[in-house]
């Protein structure tokens, strides 16, 4: 899925100091030999930019002849710089990238990018990298286990690093009822834009409803039966790249009857979602946590 660009910088505002660098690199670079100029001498750049798990790709138009790729984040910063051989019609960046304790989380909002002939930049971009999440399903399992179904309905890839769902009226803490460290299968995901992933949670702060032997097997209307339509309120909240997010209120539908409970959670072997309020969240770079496995 492309990034959608939003034409040339009108204004290439500001002279960067330093002697530049050698090789491609993504990063916090602190200086680029490059002067500066007021719109664009060549069309260096093609389609849109365009994304591959952890890489980033900017094609860029053989006939252009530029020697470098330079990109600065959304807080102004040089990012990255892409030496191009003659011919080469693709600048690469790492946008995600791992260290010892988990993914890196990269700065989210608007870019610039500068294409670099004979130290002069003659052409220049911008885009977009704002990844943004929506909670598009729950799904029963067995003994009790929900999984939660996430989109990435943003423009940039983010990693997802779990999720979880309790009553509302509940105040977990900031470790509590997560799905990495409960679930060994449950692998840390890269989620593209317009991807999907599903993450397995167990609902936290239900108690054992509808479990054999338990005090909660009354449904809340006299007029219901027991898994058979009746309604919870819950909230979801996931993780990315560690960071806590709030995500939307939903009302459950609990049918199919009632399952067994091997741990904590609702047992019903249907549970879906009828109604959620709050939509897509747009994470911003302010953290919530500072975990970041």
């Amino acid at each position: 899925m492309g990034i959608a660009t939003t034409g040339a910088i009108s204004a290439l505002a500001g002279c960067v100091g330093g002697n530049g660098g050698s090789g491609n690199s993504s990063g916090n670079s602190s200086g680029s030999g490059a002067t500066t100029i007021s719109g664009s001498q060549v069309n260096a750049f093609g389609e849109r930019p365009d994304f591959d798990r952890q890489k980033l790709y900017i094609p860029i138009r053989s006939e252009a002849n530029i020697d470098k790729v330079e990109v600065r984040d959304a807080n102004k910063q040089m990012w990255g710089t892409y030496n191009v051989e003659d011919g080469e019609g693709t600048a690469e960046f790492t946008v995600i990238k791992e260290g010892g304790d988990g993914y890196k989380k990269y700065p989210y909002g608007r870019y610039e990018v500068y294409a670099v002939k004979n130290g002069t930049r003659v052409d220049a971009v911008d885009f977009e990298m704002q990844p943004r999440f929506e909670v598009t399903e729950v799904i029963s399992a067995e003994g009790g286990e929900l999984r939660v179904k996430l989109e990435n309905t943003g423009n940039a890839p983010a990693v997802v690093t779990g999720a979880r769902l309790y009553k509302q009226g509940t105040n977990p803490g900031e470790s509590d009822g997560w799905s990495v460290g409960v679930y060994e299968g449950y692998e840390r995901e890269i989620v593209q834009p317009g991807a999907t992933t599903t993450v397995p949670v167990l609902p936290f702060g239900f108690g054992q409803v509808y479990a054999e032997g338990t005090d909660e097997v009354t449904p809340q209307s006299t007029s219901e039966g027991v898994c058979a339509g009746e309604t919870r309120t819950a909230v979801v909240d996931y993780r990315l790249f560690g960071n806590i997010h709030s995500g939307p209120q939903l009302t459950l539908q609990l049918g199919g009857g009632r399952s067994e409970l091997d741990r904590p959670g609702i047992g019903c072997k249907s549970v879906s979602i009828q109604s959620k309020s709050g939509g897509a969240s747009s994470p911003s770079n302010a953290t919530n946590s500072t975990t970041s496995s």
